[in-house]
């Protein structure tokens, strides 16, 4: 039988027949396998595939032994046989090529390692012997060669990709095989004198084959057949492995599927990339100053993350949302799909991340990993783009910023990537000359804060620039990176795919130490940071997960502080703290006396501090140092140049980064390391203020231009820095807070003409300051805090004038941050908001506005009951209303009602029975508008209970709402009373529809009892409603099918009714629309007229006739139409 092509003798087969396979193998081998000895097991067991294998190096080894040569030729020749599209063993000849390809790289990569040391090394019968690991003994040869040839070789699958398939499987094999080589190449009595390898030599050889294996697959992918067979796998396989290099994949991953050629020197594509991969030599730990650290390159480790795809019941901002949805571990084979994917052109990547998860780092690698032959890559820093722009304007000023050239535009780089004059027009989506176009769109909460607007149409926008860009012929992908909290500011289209980077978990965590310690490795005193050091620390462990805090612990105890457990119980501001106190020290003790120290360290910190509220002050994340000295000069008193001189020294210090690539007008600008230690510093100036014997004018300053809450961490870092102070300082900070608040509702406005960093507004600046000591006063209690204590009064009205302040004062996005940080109940304010919940309805609730929620809960027609003293109970069944009512899903092809939709109305029903008495017209109506759509899916038993509480007075003006229950359950009009009396009570303008839909309920139900119930009650409706005088058919109710029953079964009733025609005037064009010509004519033909307005709107409906046309006789216009349609 025949060997399997993923065994090295099956590889061999396809090529050579039986007869000639020993021949093959004795001039691969250059008849040195075993040296013609005879080795076997002494128990007559297989011998092991290792030694087997290995037995034959000391030939392959040799470089002037012609096997190497030919295990490449023969793997050749089964990719060339495999490029015949008619071959019928097709997959037996990419797995034969596969397998030749692991054994050539293999022997290749010994003979490259190893082959010039051991060309003079003599090997005796015993130690060929040892290398297969088996005592001498005499045995059959053809058993060994049988062995190596039955070795099987592991395929790329779809569980196994082909980087995936090489690192867990072929990569294991080429270790051992390497380790049992060398170990038996140490015994032989000639290495010791020839040798020159290191400690390492295994691992050499090892990954020397893995590399030629690598560069081997990608060659072999030329071929069609090759790379699609590649590319199914790598898309389909489930990837576990864990990657340190910063996805420098992507350029073997793409070569394999996208035609590219590189772009020519000195175009845009190629400046654009030559810029990008200078941030893979920066150092990770950037103004780092003498503290040495990995570069990009070395540091970036590929997080873990999570992949959903936006729908309308999805809430990326929540935690709790991404808790049920799958991680995944190979972002590097995600992107790489998703770009070379068509639909990356349609809609963004939202890629979103806690503060510090890597999300810039990682848009950063991306541009530079991203190859150049395939795509150009922009990436804009939202922070600071002009957002007046036009996303196009953005990007063009961008690409100058980066660029340095003052007149390049998109249309240029455009130009570059779209289908080229050099290909025929036929050929153009293939052109291998053009490239994908990618906008990297870094930081969408940045924007927000710049702006001022909640930003909800930026993704639509993105949308909307996609499609232009393919009308182009230049798809363009685009991905957005924001802080998980803002996801939601932006309406998230339908279809878009929502990425979320996860935190560092054991193994990434060792990875990227194991990178730190070895760029630390020749700093003296040096000791590794180990990642029990870390992970063994409760209070450690989960900071150590998010990769700027691992970075940061690194820093602090690379730096000097060696014990963790000193940290073991530190929250993250005690972390940030002690960071601080660090580089704060280390910046000035290099230019003070032991004596001056402390004292300089705190004038140094207080600089950062206010470096930092500058910043936060302006709604952005750097500042200028001409701004700096502005700020400084109004807050520190009186500064001296020496001061300023000091100031500056700190920009140029281990926190800041100087952006050389601001706007010409910003030219000097710095930011912090990272966002969140200006966050920090903000909150600890804050509760330094408070907790001391407070400034009251500074602390106006600082707290009167951004609401704290437009950066949660910061009052997360407010939350913490709190509770660290002791019972008497909280309460006389609270005390304190409470007096500021009452001041300000009769404190005169004083305009402060020396820190201005935002322009004097009166109103914005007590709003900022009002809502700040709120957030403080209430963050700060732990507890709710009654309203009056936040204003000083009693009267509700001043309470609601204060909330209406913020939103009088401040801009979108801030006051949508400060009112959805505050929550109220029972007249108390407390710090813990719905999640998920409009702002606008935040407010109210926040006021005690019960009326406006009720609005806000159901629309404009709450608007009729606002006078209602709202209960709690009653907001519970508005909830409840408004979630079935655009939420409900269902399955209608079958009359269903999904189980959480049953189990809503069971919790309405018990709702409705807590409200107690009746409920407010506005439940009423909305209660049974839902009975009257979902009844027939509901059991008689839940309806029977959501009628009771109801009520006479709304039943009986509800009737018409109860014609669907009354259908969809008859036994309930022998059993609940009032329903049946309601309905048989009911205007006669709302029957036809009545009559309808009892009528044909009945039908459904013949010959049974619930038929006779139904049929009596219709009858009933019908006879009193054609005995009616003046009678006028109301729109909303009238259904055509009334007309055609009419005409069909023709009632004595009917046809002997004291009405005219006229009953008919007031129906609008879309029901008359809906009226056959038969039964149009039928009513003309049946009613007498009082004038021609019927038959007028009707014809001139259905374009009989134009509005105006002098027609003598309409009749015989609307019989013409009548015949014309039958």
């Amino acid at each position: 039988m025949a060997r399997s092509p993923f065994t090295f003798g099956g590889a061999l087969e396809l090529f050579e027949p039986e007869r000639r396979r020993f021949a093959v193998l004795e001039k691969v081998f250059g008849g040195l396998l075993l040296g013609g000895a005879a080795v076997s097991a002494a128990t007559g067991a297989p011998l092991p595939v290792i030694g087997a294998g290995a037995s034959a190096l000391l030939g392959l080894i040799d470089p002037k032994n012609e096997a190497i040569g030919l295990l490449g030729a023969l793997a050749d020749r089964a990719a060339r046989a495999a490029r015949k599209d008619t071959a019928e063993n097709k997959h037996d000849l990419i797995a034969a090529a596969h397998t030749l390809t692991v054994f050539s790289a293999y022997f290749d990569a010994l003979h490259e390692m190893l082959g010039p040391t051991l060309v003079s090394l003599e090997v005796t019968e015993k130690e060929k012997a040892r290398l297969v690991g088996l005592p001498s003994a005499p045995g059959n040869r053809a058993e060994v060669v049988a062995m190596l040839l039955d070795t099987e070789v592991p395929l790329p699958s779809p569980q196994y990709g082909v980087i995936e398939n090489l690192e867990q499987r072929i990569q294991p094999y080429f270790d051992r095989l390497s380790i049992d080589t060398l170990q038996f190449f140490s015994g032989l009595e000639a290495w010791a004198e020839v040798t020159t390898s290191g400690p390492n030599a295994a691992d050499d050889i090892a990954n020397c084959a893995a590399t030629i294996y690598r560069g081997r697959m990608l060659e072999l992918s030329a071929d069609a057949s090759f790379a699609q067979w590649v590319n199914l796998n790598e898309h389909a396989a489930t990837r576990q492995a864990i990657r340190s290099g910063p996805l420098a994949e992507f350029e073997a991953l793409f070569e394999l599927v996208m035609n590219s050629s590189p772009p020519r020197a000195g175009s845009i594509r190629a400046e654009l990339a030559l810029t990008a991969e200078e941030i893979l030599r920066e150092p990770l730990l950037r103004a780092g100053g003498e503290l040495a650290s990995p570069t990009v390159e070395q540091g970036f480790v590929e997080p873990a993350f999570k992949l959903a795809v936006a729908d309308s019941q999805s809430r990326p901002a929540e935690e709790s949302w991404w808790n049920d949805v799958r991680e995944h571990h190979s972002l590097v084979d995600y992107l790489a799909s998703y770009l070379a994917d068509d639909t990356s052109t349609q809609l963004p990547l939202l890629l979103l991340g806690h503060p510090g998860a890597g999300k810039s780092l990682l848009t950063e690698v991306l541009a530079a990993r991203l190859p150049p032959a395939s795509f150009a890559v922009v990436r804009v820093p939202l922070r600071r783009v002009d957002p007046d722009q036009d996303l196009s304007e953005q990007i063009t000023a961008e690409l100058r910023r980066t660029l340095q050239r003052s007149r390049t535009d998109l249309s240029d780089l455009r130009s570059e990537c779209g289908p080229c004059d050099e290909c025929p027009a036929g050929q153009s989506p293939s052109c291998p000359h053009g490239c994908r176009l990618v906008i990297l769109l870094d930081g969408f909460d940045e924007l927000i804060q710049a702006t001022g607007l909640t930003q909800s149409d930026y993704l639509e926008k993105i949308v909307e620039f996609q499609k232009r860009a393919r009308s182009l012929k230049v798809p363009t992908s685009v991905i957005v990176t924001s802080r998980t909290i803002v996801a939601d500011h932006a309406t998230i289209p339908a279809g878009t795919p929502l990425l979320k980077l996860s935190d560092f978990d054991v193994p990434r965590i060792s990875r990227w130490l194991a990178i730190w310690n070895l760029t630390h490795v020749r700093t003296p005193h040096f000791r590794p940071v180990t990642t029990e050091i870390l992970t063994d620390h409760a209070g450690l462990a989960e900071l150590a997960r998010q990769p700027l805090l691992l970075l940061m612990l690194a820093v602090y105890l690379t730096d000097g502080d060696r014990d963790a457990d000193r940290l073991d119980d530190a929250s993250r501001s005690e972390l940030y703290h002690r960071l601080l106190d660090r580089f704060v020290l280390r910046q000035v003790q290099k230019s003070t006396t032991p004596a001056e120290r402390g004292a300089e360290v705190r004038a140094q910190r207080r600089r950062l501090q206010y470096v930092a509220f500058g910043m936060f002050a302006r709604g952005r994340q750097h500042i200028t140092d001409r701004e700096l000295d502005t700020d400084l000069a109004a807050l520190l008193p009186g500064p001296t140049a020496a001061a300023l001189t000091q100031a500056h020294r700190v920009l140029g210090a281990f926190m800041f980064i100087h952006n050389a690539k601001a706007d010409r007008e910003q030219r000097d600008a710095y930011e912090f390391l990272h966002a969140t230690f200006g966050e920090y510093l903000v909150a600890e100036l804050t509760i330094h203020l408070l907790s001391t014997n407070h400034d009251e004018q500074l602390l106006r300053r600082v707290l009167s231009h951004q609401p704290l809450s437009i950066r949660q961490p910061i009052l997360n870092f407010v939350t913490e820095l709190s509770r660290e102070l002791d019972d008497d300082t909280r309460s006389g900070v609270l005390d304190a807070l409470t007096e500021l608040l009452n001041a300000e509702r009769t404190r005169p406005d004083i305009p402060d003409d020396e820190f201005e960093p935002t322009a004097y507004d009166p109103v914005r600046r007590r709003a900022t300051y009002t809502a700040n000591l709120t957030l403080l006063r209430v963050i700060m209690a732990e507890r709710p805090v009654p309203r009056y204590l936040l204003v000083g009064s009693l009267d509700p009205a001043v309470w609601e004038r204060q909330v209406r302040l913020w939103r009088a004062g401040l801009d979108q996005s801030a006051w949508v941050s400060v009112i959805q940080a505050l929550g109220s109940h029972d007249d108390q304010v407390y710090a813990e908001p719905i999640a998920n919940q409009a702002a606008e309805f935040s407010e109210a609730a926040l006021i005690g506005d019960r009326a406006l929620m009720a609005t806000l809960s159901l629309g404009h027609p709450a608007r009729r009951t606002s006078a209602v003293a709202w209960t709690a109970n009653q907001l519970n069944v508005l909830e409840l209303i408004a979630t079935l009512h655009h939420q409900r899903i269902g399955v209608p092809q079958l009359d269903l009602l999904l189980p959480e939709e049953l189990d809503a109305y069971e919790h309405l029903a018990v709702e409705l029975r807590l409200v107690g008495g009746t409920p407010p017209a506005l439940i009423a109506e909305h209660v049974l508008s839902l009975l009257s759509r979902d009844a027939v899916q509901l059991p008689e038993e839940t309806v029977e209970r959501l009628l009771e509480p109801i009520g006479w007075a709304h039943l009986s003006i509800y009737a018409a709402e109860l014609v669907p229950v009354a259908a969809a359950h008859p036994a309930l009009l022998h059993r609940f009373e009032e329903l049946d009396r309601a309905i048989r009570g009911m205007g006669a303008e709302y029957r036809p529809f009545a009559v309808v839909v009892l009528r044909h309920a009945a039908l459904l139900r013949r010959g049974t009892e619930q038929q006779q119930t139904l049929t009596d009650l219709w009858q009933d409706l019908d006879r009193n409603m054609a005995r009616r005088f003046g009678l006028r058919f109301e729109g909303r109710y009238f259904a055509p099918e009334f007309v055609t029953y009419l005409r069909l079964e023709r009632p004595a009733y009917w046809l002997n009714s004291p009405i005219t025609l006229s009953a008919f005037d007031q129906l609008p064009r879309s029901v008359l629309r809906d009226i056959a010509p038969l039964d149009a004519l039928f009513l003309a033909e049946t009613f007498s007229w009082d004038d021609e307005k019927f038959v007028s709107r009707y014809l001139v409906t259905h374009e009989r006739i134009t509005v105006g046309q002098d027609v003598t006789d309409l009749l015989p216009v609307l019989r013409h139409y009548a015949g014309t349609s039958r």
